[in-house]
């Protein structure tokens, strides 16, 4: 599902997927599930780097009673991503940690599980245009 206004400024969506997307000239705003059951490293979001310059996260992971929640800031400057953690609560253990980095044009925040274990991530995203 998809609306947009008439001069094609602001859309709103809602995918199959449970994302939710707003996208204006200057700022896009998503929120989105993920479910992992592997330590692995996953790309949690990636963007055009000539698009946005950067944006802010709140990324919430949940294994049964553990919790963990962060709030990030990352922005890029076409050749490397630069980001800070500067929130953080944590309910029993750590569920994850971050990184970021550029390629081919792509920035993206990468999210490292602490755990194997089935975790639900949900992501709330702002970017920011140039």
């Amino acid at each position: 599902f998809s609306v947009t206004d008439g001069n094609s400024n602001i859309t709103f969506a809602i995918a199959n997927t449970g994302e939710l997307g707003l996208l204006t000239d200057a700022v896009r705003l998503t929120s989105t599930k993920v479910e992992s059951n592997t330590n692995a490293t996953f790309i949690l979001s990636s963007f055009p780097a000539n698009t946005f310059i950067g944006g802010k996260y709140i990324i919430t992971g949940k294994k049964q009673n553990d919790v963990h929640i962060s709030e990030i800031i990352l922005t890029q400057n076409g050749t490397n991503a630069f980001w800070n953690v500067y929130g953080t609560s944590i309910s029993n253990t750590s569920l994850y940690a971050f990184s970021a980095n550029v390629s081919a044009n792509m920035v993206s925040l990468l999210l490292t599980p602490t755990t194997n274990a089935n975790v639900i991530y949900k992501i709330l995203e702002q970017r920011i245009t140039f």
